[in-house]
């Protein structure tokens, strides 16, 4: 898994943060297909006890993962990060 820093409002709180997202990847590989569509072609599937949703698309039997985006920012910045091409 890359690497990346985050700040925390308290000690172990990234760690949960990955704990929260790892199995959503898992899942989403799983069964790519059930979680709900964002827009077009993106998918967006929630990550339990975080404010965050991973927004992904299939290609073929492909999963790209496109972003683990904050959801409670303003609707027309998640917008404009997600795209239809």
């Amino acid at each position: 898994m890359p690497h990346f820093s985050m700040r925390v409002a308290r000690d172990g709180l990234g760690q949960e943060f990955l704990d929260a997202v790892e199995p959503a990847f898992g899942k989403i590989a799983q069964r790519p297909m059930i979680w709900r569509i964002l827009k077009g072609r993106f998918r967006r599937y929630l990550i339990h006890h975080f404010p965050y949703a991973v927004i992904y698309a299939i290609e073929d039997d492909t999963v790209y993962v496109v972003a683990i985006m904050h959801m409670k920012r303003k609707p027309d910045y998640r917008q404009d990060r997600v795209r239809d091409k």
